[in-house]
């Protein structure tokens, strides 16, 4: 008699599967480990950031603009290996956040508005001034005839 007949189970397929329970614990292990290096590596990027905020350095300056690449960087190199979602690790991290806050210029979304504001307000300053002018005048006038006797 063989193993497969007593328990009706294909040894090899128990191997097959305990391996592969192996592997994604071994897998499992080794992803854990990475994420807390990456933590670290972060920790140390987010110190020196806030020891820049401490010492006053403004808002997109060098230090920040270097510091935010390498720490993408590594969030990138770590999502790849162990396939990972980015958002993820943005989600767990919001400290990453605030650095990019400090390090990337927000786009320049005003520039239409700018624009339309650059070219009335100058129309409309003149429209105003022109209003003014026109009731001055009116009130002048008004006055010259109450002075001088004419209803």
């Amino acid at each position: 008699m063989n193993i497969e007949e007593i328990t009706g189970l294909n040894p090899t397929a128990l191997v097959t599967v305990r391996v592969d329970w192996l592997k994604k614990k071994v897998t499992d292990a080794r992803k854990g480990f990475a994420l807390r290096i990456l933590e670290r590596k972060l920790a140390k990027i987010i110190t020196v950031c806030n020891g820049h905020r401490a010492k006053n350095v403004a808002r997109y300056a060098a230090p920040y603009g270097v510091l935010y690449p390498k720490a993408v960087a590594l969030v990138e190199e770590f999502c790849t290996a162990y396939s990972v979602p980015e958002e993820d690790v943005y989600a767990q991290m919001p400290a990453l956040a605030e650095l990019k806050s400090w390090a990337v210029r927000p786009p320049n979304t005003g520039s239409a508005g700018r624009l339309l504001v650059y070219i009335l307000g100058p129309v409309v300053a003149l429209f105003i001034i022109g209003l003014a002018s026109g009731w001055a005048q009116r009130i002048i006038h008004f006055g010259w005839a109450l002075a001088h006797g004419a209803r």
